[in-house]
């Protein structure tokens, strides 16, 4: 198992990626051409999308690990 899980998730990281790569070009497209801008905009929902998830979680500053 301990071997298996980073396996799992390099290969669930290539499959997001696979989705994610027509998304940018078809972005790209639609704003004249301009990728970087369309790696711009995917690159902030994706922090925008960690900020979210960091802000609702339930561990919190100063408390003991063993609290959760």
């Amino acid at each position: 198992m301990r071997a298996s899980f980073p396996r799992l998730v390099y290969r669930l990281g290539n499959l997001l990626a696979s989705v994610n790569s027509p998304m940018r070009a078809r972005m790209a497209k639609t704003h004249g051409g301009d990728y970087g801008l369309a790696m711009a905009i995917v690159a902030g929902l994706v922090a925008l999308a960690i900020a979210i998830l960091i802000r609702f979680s339930r561990e919190r500053r100063g408390e003991p690990m063993s609290a959760l």
